[in-house]
């Protein structure tokens, strides 16, 4: 699992994306994904528990790639959608 999962503080609250692809992303504060947004992989194929993305700016993710459950990268697994950007098409309170 990632080192923590946390959300982002705007306007003084705490806020999290949900991806055009139903996917909530967390912002990483540390640690070796600090700056990336991960997300559960609701697919799971292959044992991939989770999805990295780099944000573009606030309205956009781009899919990095797959973690296992232990937050490790899946760098043999084929993703097709890697590179894909996913729009934010919300920001939820928390």
């Amino acid at each position: 699992m990632p080192d923590k999962i946390y959300s982002v503080r705007w306007n003084g609250k705490e806020k999290v994306p949900t991806l055009n692809n139903e996917t909530s992303a967390y912002l990483q504060d540390f640690g070796k994904y600090k700056g990336q947004l991960i997300g559960r992989d609701r697919a799971g194929h292959a044992n991939s528990a989770y999805k990295s993305y780099d944000p573009i700016g606030n309205r956009k993710a781009r899919l990095v790639g797959d973690l296992d459950l232990n937050g490790d990268f899946m760098y043999g697994k084929h993703s097709s959608n890697a590179g894909v950007e996913y729009k934010i098409i919300k920001w939820r309170d928390l």
